[in-house]
């Protein structure tokens, strides 16, 4: 389970999943895994994302403004939060959840620093990797004094958190998939 646990996490914090980095601090707890391994690729696989989601707004942010009606449409209100808040919105951008890959893309387009940029996502990065494995590992603990011999439980708690995991992530990928046909359908000139 050790290599794929790993990579699941890799995978799922580079396109911002906690839950896989939750159920990573749960299956440290449970032994699977290695609970400084699971923050170590959690920070790496988020940072890795962010990086490549800020450089993907500096190089080619305009081409994405025009091409996603949504987030030029958001793109004001953005800017205007970035540059009231600098810094503080980068280190507190990682803690919310479905603003973190857009708000990467947008600190690369408002033009901020690379230098300060990746700076302060590495502390934000390293925090909350820290913090959400933490958790999951406390989660294991808890669950554990809870319902006392959970090893008996571990093969279906363990089952049903990778379908939901699996079923979570299928739903993302419809649904950023769908948002781009219709804005494809949206530009196509009518008849």
């Amino acid at each position: 389970m050790e290599p794929f646990g790993y990579l699941g996490i890799f995978i799922g914090t580079f396109l911002e999943g906690e839950s896989l980095l939750l159920l990573g601090g749960f299956l440290a707890e449970r032994g699977y895994l290695e609970l400084w391994a699971v923050a170590l690729t959690g920070f790496v696989g988020s940072y890795t994302g962010h990086l490549l989601l800020y450089l993907l707004g500096r190089w080619k942010g305009e081409a994405l403004l025009t091409r996603f009606g949504r987030l030029r449409s958001l793109y004001p209100q953005a800017r205007t939060f970035i540059q009231r808040h600098g810094s503080a919105a980068v280190l507190f951008s990682q803690y919310v959840y479905g603003v973190r890959t857009v708000a990467s893309v947008a600190f690369g387009l408002v033009g901020m620093a690379p230098r300060r940029y990746l700076l302060l996502q590495f502390v934000s990065c390293a925090s909350w990797a820290l913090l959400v494995a933490g958790v999951g590992y406390l989660y294991g603990e808890t669950l554990g004094l809870l319902l006392g011999d959970l090893r008996r439980y571990e093969g279906r708690v363990l089952a049903l958190l990778a379908v939901v995991t699996l079923a979570y992530a299928a739903w993302r990928v419809m649904r950023v998939s769908r948002t781009a046909r219709r804005a494809e359908d949206s530009k196509e000139p009518s008849v």
